[in-house]
């Protein structure tokens, strides 16, 4: 008795999806940074 299954579908990103993801990282990592110099 075999049991088949069908391979499901993982999600990826584009190279313009990624490019906008580590840009949106970079810049709230930026303002994080900032805020707490000007906090701290």
């Amino acid at each position: 008795m075999a049991i088949t299954t069908t391979p499901s579908a993982v999600p990826t990103l584009s190279e313009w999806g990624l490019i906008a993801m580590a840009s949106i990282l970079g810049i709230v990592g930026f303002m994080v940074i900032r805020r707490r110099k000007v906090t701290a």
